[in-house]
Order: C-alpha cells, then structure tokens, then sequence
C-alpha cells in the first residue's frame, strides 16, 4: 500500500501551483503580445497573482476557470488593478450559485455584444 505523507501532498501541491502559475504566465505574454502590449515579466506575474485573488472571491475555482478569468480579464479590461470592474461585469461575477463556467459564458457573451 502506497502512503502519501502531508509533507510529500504539500510538496505536490506546491509543485502543481507553481506549474500553472507558469503555464498562465505564458499564456498572458503570448496573449499581451497579439493585442500590442509590452508590460514587464513583474507586472505580468503581478496580474496573475491578482487574478487568482480575484477568481477565488467570485466562486471560480478551477485551473481552467481561472485561467479563462484572468486571460479574459487581462485582454478585455487591461487587467486587475485599483479601478473595479463595470457594474454589468460586476454583477456577473457576482451570480449567487452560478457555476463559474456559466459566469464566464456570460461575461464572453456581454463583451462581444458591446
């Protein structure tokens, strides 16, 4: 039988986190990169940290999510910073009991109409 100590769980987690931090920070060079933009690899990393801050107080959970949020975030909105998000996003974001991948959907859908 296999046994797993917290330690080596943790040691996993860790390593798992520091993966997807980097395949986002990635994804959002390449995504800065086709919209023009050039920001320096803090800001960058910055964006992700902020992101994933964000995600976490609006019910999105999942890498997946996640990173769907913070890249949507970034090309659409320039990113997280000290400005809030408009109202309608707000109230998306904000769905009691709307499962974050429906959020998401709705947040595509209300940019592409505007």
């Amino acid at each position: 039988m296999l046994i797993i100590r917290e330690a080596q769980l943790q040691a996993l987690r860790a390593e798992r986190q520091r993966s997807f931090r980097q395949q986002l920070l990635s994804d959002l060079t390449i995504l800065y990169a086709q919209v023009g933009r050039e920001l320096p690899l803090s800001t960058v990393v910055d964006q992700i940290e902020q992101g994933i801050n964000a995600a976490h107080r609006y019910a999105i959970a999942s890498e997946q999510d996640i990173a769907r949020f913070v890249q949507f975030v970034c090309a659409r909105w320039n990113g997280f910073g000290p400005e809030t998000l408009p109202k309608p996003v707000m109230n998306i974001l904000l769905g009691y009991r709307v499962p974050a991948s429906v959020k998401l959907d709705r947040l595509e859908r209300h940019s592409s109409s505007r």
